[in-house]
């Protein structure tokens, strides 16, 4: 596709299960096996 990875994401040692993003596309919200729920900035890429 000729699209470049901008980073990863790792949501406490747990592999990312669900991820969606906000309608504005700004922020992206993960979750993982170890039920935590993280949010990041897609600017940035740091975790909110």
């Amino acid at each position: 596709t000729g699209a470049q990875s901008r980073g990863s994401f790792v949501n406490s040692g747990s592999g990312i299960r669900v991820c969606r993003w906000s309608p504005d596309g700004a922020k992206m919200a993960t979750a993982g096996d170890d039920e935590k729920t993280t949010l990041w900035d897609m600017t940035t890429l740091d975790e909110l």
